[in-house]
């Protein structure tokens, strides 16, 4: 577990000095079959390093160590900031607001918004932490208008 912690700490360092990005907002994270502890917990640490809610849940029940990750994460941050789905049996049926973003995670692709990217390419929890950070922040533009 200290390894997860460790990585879930690099995050929130790597998060600090992206200056020009900014969250996503509220992001509604499904995990699918086969996203392991180690998966799970670097999209996590993303999502909220990057200064975004999630409400996380899972097609199948999560193994003991990733629970007992998410019951740690549910105690040290307040409900609108992290959230579990209870259950895992049958369909959900959620009516979700438009504030929501969508995030479908594999176990080797990551959908978020629409937008598909491949992350089987390195294993969990050794990858880049700007990469994924990046899945969870949209480019912050300002633009000023020139005055004579």
């Amino acid at each position: 577990m200290s390894r997860l912690a460790e990585r879930f700490q690099q995050f929130h360092l790597d998060a600090g000095t992206r200056g020009s990005d900014a969250p996503l907002g509220r992001i509604l994270l499904f995990c699918g079959p086969g996203c392991s502890t180690a998966l799970v917990a670097d999209h996590l640490g993303a999502a909220l390093a990057s200064g975004n809610s999630v409400v996380v849940g899972f097609v199948e029940e999560p193994s003991s160590s990733l629970s007992f990750f998410l019951e740690a994460l549910a105690q040290a941050l307040p409900t609108k900031t992290f959230e579990c789905l209870t259950t895992t049996a049958g369909p959900w049926n959620l009516l979700l607001p438009d504030i929501y973003v969508v995030a479908v995670l594999t176990a080797l692709h990551i959908v978020v918004a629409d937008d598909s990217y491949r992350h089987g390419a390195t294993s969990p929890g050794q990858g880049s932490t700007a990469d994924l950070l990046s899945l969870y922040t949209t480019t912050r533009i300002l633009t000023k208008e020139a005055t004579s």
